[in-house]
């Protein structure tokens, strides 16, 4: 006699937690957050998804069914333990030997009458119905523990499960979300949307160096996207800026946006966005930033400005149905007392999260995370290694924000640093040769001081600022104006890699999916990635 697998597996996890005399908190939304029992903890870094029954420790990692659940509270020391723990404690009805589905060493009858069986299905029922078959099907029950040939240690068993078949596969490439595209306008950017899309449940990174454009790629991408996807609700959270310093260029890259083309006097500096935030008790911005296109603007305020503020007053309006579609959060600050790390997001993202579930908010397309250095591990769990270095937390940090991104099942899309070696100076090598470590050096390898978010990410895209290079390496003045920007796609899980040219206001922060004309711009006639 034994306890059928799939019987015990159905047992709600949150009711084995309580059973295990762990205080579980109700939760209105489904999933429930608390604090890990398997690890000393300090903040809820434990999530329990009901629905899937399963559980997921962010902090210690522990996670998985029920049964494992059980063997992580010292109830059981193997699988076997475990399932009979359960059976026992949730009075579960015992099948005789020849009941229990087969096993990987007795399993060929069982396989070739469920063939026969989904055969039968097909001709009756359709597509469908085999679907439900194939789904259902488990053709692999528990194996007693073995022992190592090598080591004659006591391993636990596994099962293998039945196979991912063609209905599977098609269910869930059916409900898989569309990925989403940066958007950036103009020729180049199309082209740059045809080679790749963010996907849901994975990293992307934006990499360059320091003044080369990465932070304003992103706030540029971020805009993009709230136009392109008018259903959908952001996050963008910098561990570098203030909420003010971010707001300001998002209304900038908006001013810049409905500005006429080569009007300098459009512009927007922050001190001039000062005075007007000064006079600002006598401005009626509208709720529609249609309406506010063609209205008279007051005095000393352009009117491309005026059409941005009422842009990102409907952006950020908290009195629409469903809320704000934008959110501005100063991760190094938040709340003004602490920073941000790993699992205080991961709280973040299922409070915003179980929001979208119930309706109260738009569902979110993407969060921002900027950038990739600053992001802090997360507090060491007792009994853990602590970490050999900045290169270790990194590597933990970019483990994890992956898990996250999977967990939500949304695109993450991170800024990060390259190496200091990418300067634009050309350099001898050992053997005498000049060296490029310019736009060409521009490579994943050369962004090891990101831990292993390259190797994490699905997507990694880097920039490069030609005309900034130029006059680091010449000592000269820094550009104003449209100049160049390089863009290169160094990764592309599902798709090709490529180079393009963008166009980079410096004054205004935006940028578009244009190549600049050659004869425009600050330092004209030096068009090129050098």
């Amino acid at each position: 006699m034994h306890y059928d697998l799939e019987d015990v597996k159905a047992i709600p996890i949150v009711d084995v937690f309580k059973r295990l005399g762990y205080t579980v908190p109700e939760s209105k939304y489904g999933r429930v957050k608390m604090k890990c029992p398997f690890h000393e903890d300090k903040d809820p870094s434990l999530s329990i998804d009901p629905d899937k029954n399963l559980f997921h420790c962010f902090g210690c990692q522990a996670g998985g069914s029920n049964i494992d659940a059980v063997i992580e509270s010292r109830q059981a020391a193997n699988v076997g333990d475990a399932i009979k723990w359960l059976g026992e404690s949730f009075d579960r009805r015992q099948v005789e030997r020849g009941d229990r589905p087969a096993t990987l060493y007795n399993r060929e009858d069982v396989k070739l009458e469920a063939r026969k069986a989904a055969r039968a299905a097909e001709a009756q029922a359709g597509v469908e119905g085999v679907a439900k078959i194939v789904e259902s099907d488990s053709f692999v029950g528990p194996e007693p523990d073995y022992q190592d040939k090598k080591s004659g240690d006591l391993r636990r068993s596994f099962t293998l499960g039945s196979a991912y078949g063609l209905f599977n596969f098609i269910k869930d490439m059916q409900s898989d979300p569309d990925g989403l595209a940066l958007s950036f306008p103009g020729s180049q950017g199309n082209k740059l949307d045809e080679m790749l899309s963010l996907e849901a449940g994975t990293l992307s990174i934006i990499a360059g160096r320091p003044g080369h454009g990465k932070t304003t790629f992103m706030i540029n991408a971020l805009m993009n996207m709230l136009r392109a996807y008018p259903t959908k609700a952001f996050l963008y959270l910098t561990y570098e800026e203030t909420k003010k310093g971010l707001a300001f260029r998002v209304v900038r890259i908006l001013a810049a946006a409905h500005a006429p083309e080569n009007n300098p006097s459009s512009n927007i500096n922050f001190e001039g966005m000062r005075d007007i935030a000064r006079n600002f008790n006598e401005l009626s911005v509208t709720s529609d930033a249609d309406k506010a296109i063609g209205k008279p603007c007051p005095d000393g305020c352009p009117p491309n400005v005026w059409t941005a503020l009422a842009e990102y007053n409907d952006l950020t309006a908290s009195w629409c149905d469903k809320g704000a579609r934008v959110f501005l959060i100063d991760a190094h600050c938040y709340d003004g007392a602490r920073t941000l790390d790993l699992v205080e997001l991961d709280n973040l993202f299922y409070i915003v999260n179980e929001h979208c579930k119930s309706g109260s908010m738009f569902p979110v397309g993407a969060i921002f995370l900027d950038y990739a250095q600053k992001i802090p591990p997360p507090p060491q769990a007792e009994g853990r290694a602590r970490y050999s270095g900045r290169q270790h937390e990194l590597q933990d940090v970019s483990n994890r924000l992956l898990q996250l991104a999977k967990h939500e099942n949304i695109p993450v899309i991170i800024g990060a640093q390259v190496n200091r070696e990418v300067s634009g100076h050309k350099k001898k090598s050992e053997s005498g040769k000049r060296v490029d470590t310019g736009f060409n050096s521009l490579t994943l390898d050369k962004m090891r001081e990101a831990g292993d978010f390259e190797q994490d990410a699905a997507t990694v895209i880097g920039l490069w600022h030609s005309y900034l290079a130029a006059s680091e390496r010449d000592g000269s003045e820094s550009p104003t104006g449209r100049c160049p920007l390089g863009v290169k796609i160094l990764k592309n899980r599902n798709g090709r890699v490529s180079n393009f040219e963008f166009t980079f206001n410096v004054s205004t922060g935006y940028i578009t999916g244009d190549k600049l004309d050659s004869g425009t711009g600050n330092n004209a006639g030096g068009v090129g990635f050098d």
